[in-house]
């Protein structure tokens, strides 16, 4: 994300805050460049010895899921998380999720072939998000509802299965 250059949060470092943005692909052209020229070296990161093809996803979907993840707090080490989407997000988020010391992770896709697939790569259950009982299963695999769900698809359906299988936390809610 870049910014103007010139405002006092681009000065600073909060890009992100400008008013005029001007990142790549969105605000100003070469997201899809073989090359670009970058306006200052605090945009770049050393990668290593990482092969290119490595680090490239984890700048967008190692970022994006990372994101995700650290706002989930405490709980995602002592609880089980639903992960919504096992697809390149979620089974990125997997993978980050078990790199970060995650308790366990249920995984919620339409699709049977992505279920399998992150069910290989570390999924503690995996549950067709059709379902009619969807959020009926995922409350009964997180013995009465999760702490949090990362809803990595993003469409009214996911937003409310999502919700749906949460616990309920507020004061003066029954027990389950």
């Amino acid at each position: 994300w870049m910014g103007c250059g010139e405002c006092a949060v681009c000065r600073r470092g909060d890009e992100q805050l400008c008013r005029t943005p001007s990142s790549l692909g969105v605000f100003r052209a070469g997201g899809y460049s073989d090359f670009l020229l970058v306006p200052h070296p605090r945009y770049l990161f050393d990668i290593g010895d990482l092969p290119p093809e490595k680090a490239a996803p984890l700048a967008c979907s190692g970022v994006t899921t990372y994101g995700a993840l650290k706002k989930v707090g405490a709980v995602l080490k002592s609880e089980p998380l639903v992960i919504i989407g096992a697809g390149g997000l979620g089974l990125m988020c997997l993978a980050l999720h078990k790199a970060m010391g995650g308790h366990s992770a249920i995984v919620v896709d339409i699709d049977p072939v992505k279920r399998a697939a992150a069910k290989m790569a570390g999924a503690r259950q995996v549950i067709d998000g059709g379902a009619r009982d969807a959020a009926q299963q995922i409350v009964a695999a997180t013995n009465g509802g999760a702490w949090a769900a990362i809803d990595l698809v993003g469409s009214s359906g996911t937003a409310r299965l999502a919700i749906d299988s949460l616990i309920e936390t507020l004061i003066g809610a029954p027990d389950r």
